[in-house]
């Protein structure tokens, strides 16, 4: 007995100093003073020429100069939307109504290395500006800078809020559509490519040739949709240009790095995020049973979304819920043959709840859901008319997900789940035909070697 207590070991304070946590306002201690960084908002104009239409592309090579500052990228751009027709008014599709349906891809890589690649970018961008960004951002700042939900939903029915107030302006009929005829409107999109959000800036002084930026871009059936029937539609996408915040080590520090890298052959590493994008048209009545190979180290979520009436110019080819009944409906996602709910997914609550905790394991903060219902409204806001939570059914946004992130903390990579196979089951009965849009948010890691070799482990 006496020996078992005079072998153990009792902290005192100066051997526990460490683990008496301190608050920063009674700290005396001086923080490190920040290394001189020079920054500037670079311009960089497209290698491809200034005009383009409906299914054409352009590029941009970024200089191999300081860090490209993580969520700083922008695209600027004037388009102009062509058509025959009078008395029609326009706007962007899809259900954020932003200039971002004007691209159907957009790809980064470094030489041969492709370190990102969003497929159907124009409902990636979407999704996210639906339940990724205060409502009070999507419907003000991006209202004027991509010209967000200016279309002729009013707020009861998912539309822009009191922010646009549709009912009380003079200028245009209520609702109202923003735009009109064939003149040129400029606009500023945040360029949303995973690498490029993830909180880390980029070095690209490291690399060895100019990380070239690719934007493809939609038709115009899928990028716009008008208040009436016109024909012979196209667009002309004109002066596009790249922006971003440059942040640049003084050059000897930056020299010192490489030599560093190229002395003890130890290469850059970045924990990043990656999104992969699947398509799966879907009869009326049919049930989904969508089956996907995939070898990926850390699955973080899956989400999907149905759009209707893809290539017709006067539908707004929203997000929207094909089913007329909530409990018709039970979502299952299996990952390697295991179902990740052991509970039926049957409601709208419990789908929003899912999507929510999805987006969470990806972007670890708590998502905010853009819709509010205004005063006219009874009961909760629905997607279904069939169901008496609201007068009036929302038919703009309805996105479902799955989180599949074992832990969410920000001192360990690797956080999802190692798959090899999924599987998504949804049992529909009455259902509407439409197009579903999976996506798979995962985790990757970026290596750059000292002599700017870039390669990509997902």
């Amino acid at each position: 007995m006496t020996s078992l207590v005079s072998n153990k070991t009792y902290n005192t304070p100066a051997l526990s100093s460490e683990e008496i946590g301190i608050p920063e306002s009674l700290s005396t201690q001086i923080q490190p003073k920040l290394t001189e960084i020079y920054n500037q908002y670079v311009n960089v104009p497209s290698t491809s020429g200034n005009s383009f239409s409906d299914g054409g592309q352009f590029s941009f090579q970024l200089p191999t100069v300081g860090y490209l500052e993580s969520g700083s990228l922008n695209l600027r751009f004037n388009v102009q939307f062509n058509y025959t027709g009078s008395g029609v008014n326009w706007s962007f599709a899809g259900s954020s109504a932003s200039c971002g349906q004007l691209f159907n891809r957009i790809s980064a890589q470094c030489g041969s290395i492709i370190i990102d690649d969003i497929q159907n970018y124009f409902s990636y961008h979407s999704l996210l500006l639906e339940s990724c960004s205060m409502p009070n951002y999507a419907e003000n700042t991006a209202n004027i800078n991509e010209g967000c939900y200016s279309d002729a939903t009013p707020s009861t029915n998912g539309g822009a809020g009191s922010g646009i107030a549709y009912s009380s302006t003079t200028i245009y009929p209520t609702p109202y559509f923003s735009f009109s005829g064939t003149s040129s409107y400029s606009f500023n999109m945040n360029v949303c490519l995973p690498f490029l959000n993830s909180g880390r800036s980029f070095p690209l002084f490291l690399l060895q040739a100019p990380m070239i930026l690719t934007f493809y871009l939609n038709t115009s059936s899928n990028a716009f949709v008008t208040t009436g029937a016109v024909s012979n539609t196209s667009f002309t996408l004109s002066n596009p240009s790249i922006n971003y915040h440059q942040l640049c080590l003084p050059r000897q520090l930056e020299l010192s790095i490489k030599d560093t890298m190229r002395a003890t052959g130890r290469l850059y590493e970045m924990n990043l995020g990656g999104v992969n994008n699947y398509i799966n048209a879907v009869p009326a009545n049919s049930s989904v049973n969508y089956n996907l190979s995939t070898q990926l180290a850390s699955l973080n979520a899956v989400a999907y979304v149905a759009i209707q009436n893809l290539g017709v110019q006067t539908a707004s080819k929203y997000f929207f819920k094909p089913e007329t009944q909530d409990t018709t409906v039970n979502s299952r996602l299996y990952c390697n043959s295991n179902q990740v709910l052991n509970f039926a997914c049957n409601s709208d609550d419990i789908r929003l709840g899912e999507w929510r905790r999805a987006l969470s394991g990806v972007f670890n903060f708590n998502t905010v859901h853009r819709y509010a219902y205004n005063n006219t409204a009874f009961g909760r806001p629905s997607w279904n008319s069939a169901v008496a939570e609201g007068s009036t059914p929302q038919t703009r946004g309805y996105i479902n997900g799955f989180n599949l992130r074992r832990l969410s903390e920000d001192n360990v990579s690797f956080g999802g789940t190692e798959t090899h196979s999924l599987i998504l089951n949804l049992d529909r009965n009455t259902s509407t035909a439409c197009t579903y849009f999976i996506y798979l948010f995962f985790d990757k890691v970026i290596t750059i070697s000292a002599d700017g070799m870039v390669s990509v482990n997902c």
